[in-house]
């Protein structure tokens, strides 16, 4: 008994469904052009079909990633730029902007980019003002950590960054100079001093090296 073929006009592949071969059901099912040319399978080894990208092909001529792409209607390109995905993370309703996504423990937002993750008021500044000097730190006006308003954001040195925290009571508490040099001449860890003091450790640090409060320190013997 012959087989029975597909009744779609000179196609002459095997019955499937409803007189059509798979591929002619296929396209009148989802209301597709019967005619479009048949795709041919590109043979495997050969690269994605997707210009500038020498991937091994998967599906439909596209590497795997550029398939999923394909499949899920996103942009072939990749994902959308840094510019437009920072600032979707960006709730501008008050007069701190303030970031919407992901934060460490203690408030500033983080965001993806390339392979690194980046506090997001740092980014937000090259956003803006380009890339950051050797030796400088992106600093807040406002001294609210998940702000990324590029009018709140300056730039200054370390110790500048710090001695800026500590004039302003962030993360630490303001310190008398007979406490400064107590700290000044403790043993021990740094970790347990700033513990005993209710202080960050980087300000015994900064401390101990003479970068803040230098006034007080820097002609009394260490130890």
């Amino acid at each position: 008994m012959a087989q029975r073929q597909c009744e779609y006009p000179g196609c002459e592949e095997p019955y499937w469904e409803r007189g059509y071969c798979s591929m002619h059901y296929k396209r009148f099912k989802e209301g597709r052009d019967m005619d479009a040319p048949k795709q041919q399978k590109r043979p495997r080894g050969t690269e994605c079909a997707y210009p500038g990208c020498d991937q091994p092909h998967k599906g439909r001529g596209y590497c795997k990633t550029h398939y999923l792409r394909w499949f899920r209607g996103t942009d072939m390109d990749g994902r959308k730029p840094l510019i437009d995905r920072f600032w979707d993370k960006v709730d501008k309703s008050g007069d701190c902007w303030i970031w919407t996504a992901s934060t460490t423990l203690d408030g500033y937002g983080t965001v993806g980019v390339g392979n690194r993750v980046r506090r997001a008021h740092v980014v937000s500044w090259e956003i803006s003002h380009g890339p950051i000097p050797p030796g400088m730190q992106v600093c807040h006006r406002c001294d609210v950590p998940p702000c990324v308003r590029p009018e709140h954001l300056f730039l200054g040195t370390q110790p500048e960054n710090i001695a800026d925290m500590i004039a302003k009571g962030r993360n630490t508490r303001k310190l008398t100079d007979e406490q400064v040099l107590a700290i000044f001449h403790a043993t021990g860890t740094q970790a347990a001093i700033a513990d005993q003091f209710g202080i960050h450790q980087t300000h015994v640090s900064q401390i101990k090296r003479g970068v803040i409060w230098a006034h007080l320190t820097k002609e009394t013997p260490n130890g």
